[in-house]
């Protein structure tokens, strides 16, 4: 095999050329594309490990089960979770059920001083009034200073409804008053006005409704007023006001003429 002397100068030109051709320029532009696309794939990528990683909820929604023997947190106790604020509904809305906490008790860890002191944890300050929709918050929880928690976050839920007021004046009765006993109540009817869901106001008659006061009750009593209650009413009606809320009543003896 022959081997022939370098010719740097052939070599040079051929260099030279090449960097000038299109080739080596698409080229470039293709490297380029390639190094920008693996750019933006390296942010995509750590964008969502942060957003996991600062997610607690997400991660670990029953954290009241795990961590209880890690004894790199120091003495450990499960708190029970209490809202800072108020969320009250808009007018015309209500709550169908009481707000849902979840989780509604974490562990807290640290100084055994501290956590024998603390009764609850909270959640950040909210106060939402107006509110027309369903609610479902994640808030973070207020970690006193010194301690740590299994979770930073916790979800809120509550479902909302948009109600109408019916109103119904009903004659006040008195069970289980004996035969020779009267009872007189003042005023003798009352106003009762209900609370009901939009699907459920036709359906709400006065005959369902029952107001009044027991003659037991009367015998316990030891003032002029006493308060009526609805002795009688449809399953689910809960929300309800009676006007007035107190009435006065008089015990009479019947007499045989």
């Amino acid at each position: 095999m022959t081997l022939h002397p370098v010719n740097k100068e052939e070599i040079q030109r051929k260099t030279r050329t090449f960097f000038r051709s299109r080739k080596w320029k698409e080229l470039l532009v293709f490297l380029l594309f390639v190094a920008i696309a693996f750019v933006f794939w390296l942010m995509q990528y750590f964008q969502q490990t942060s957003d996991y990683d600062t997610s607690a909820f997400s991660r670990n929604p029953y954290p009241e089960t795990t961590m209880v023997n890690d004894s790199l947190h120091g003495e450990g106790k499960e708190i029970p979770v209490r809202i800072d604020g108020m969320l009250s509904p808009a007018n015309g809305y209500r709550f169908i059920d009481s707000l849902q906490i979840e989780p509604d008790k974490v562990w807290v860890y640290g100084d055994k001083k501290i956590l024998d002191t603390l009764q609850w944890i909270y959640t950040s300050t909210l106060n939402e009034a107006n509110i027309q929709k369903n609610i479902n918050f994640i808030v973070k929880l207020q970690t006193p200073k010194g301690l740590s928690a299994s979770v930073q976050k916790v979800r809120l839920t509550a479902t909302l409804e948009k109600y109408a007021e019916k109103k119904f004046e009903l004659l006040l009765i008195c069970p289980n008053v004996p035969d020779d006993i009267h009872v007189r109540f003042f005023p003798s009817t009352v106003e009762i006005v209900c609370y009901i869901s939009l699907n459920n106001y036709a359906s709400l008659k006065a005959e369902d409704l029952e107001v009044g006061v027991d003659y037991n009750e009367l015998l316990q009593n030891t003032n002029v007023n006493i308060l009526p209650a609805l002795l009688r009413k449809p399953q689910g009606l809960d929300d309800y006001r009676i006007v007035p809320e107190t009435v006065e009543y008089l015990i009479e003896q019947k007499w045989d003429l």
